[in-house]
């Protein structure tokens, strides 16, 4: 039997309550005012599908993008250290448009940040991968019906049958409450 988990509901879609990157955004802000005052960056964006990369910068954008994996399994650290480095890509594009991506210049930035100049990192992703589910809701009583794959029709408990166009991407941290990573089409 598939396993139903009930999650909080804040609105009126009956939908989980997406990840808060608020505070993210308040710190780069807080370190662009020190390091970089003419820089001024939109809002994080948070990405579910992002699940081989865990940061990155977009300089045509002028914004960086977290995955959400690294906001549901990572540890406070782990965030801010990639957060930092992929302001460290922002702050190297706005004073040298033309540098290499991990040179000369991101090393000095990196080390303004006050963190390694380092390409790769070594966490789980592969584990925190294992840890995501689908979710599918139930129309009639609300029920949350988790797969580990996406599927285009769920039975719930109650007997209805769940048929919709998208699901959402649901972590389980060990140890903590689920949350909600996004949500993906399914295929028809």
């Amino acid at each position: 039997m598939a396993k139903q988990l009930a999650l909080p509901i804040d609105d009126s879609s009956n939908a989980p309550t997406p990840l808060d990157a608020t505070v993210l955004d308040a710190e780069i802000a807080a370190l662009l005012a020190i390091h970089e005052p003419g820089l001024k960056l939109p809002p994080l964006r948070v990405s579910s599908r992002m699940r081989r990369t865990l940061g990155s910068y977009s300089p045509h954008r002028r914004r960086i993008a977290l995955g959400a994996h690294l906001l549901a399994f990572g540890t406070i650290d782990q965030q801010r250290s990639i957060l930092l480095h992929e302001l460290a890509h922002a702050m190297v594009h706005h004073r040298h448009p033309k540098a290499s991506a991990h040179g000369r210049e991101f090393s000095e930035a990196c080390r303004q940040l006050g963190i390694e100049p380092f390409r790769t990192v070594d966490l789980p992703v592969r584990e925190w991968l294992t840890n995501e589910r689908y979710g599918y809701r139930c129309g009639r009583c609300g029920a949350l019906s988790l797969r580990k794959r996406r599927v285009r029709a769920v039975r719930c408990e109650c007997g209805e049958k769940v048929s919709p166009e998208r699901a959402g991407l649901i972590a389980l941290p060990p140890g903590s409450e689920p949350r909600l990573l996004g949500t993906v089409a399914l295929r028809r």
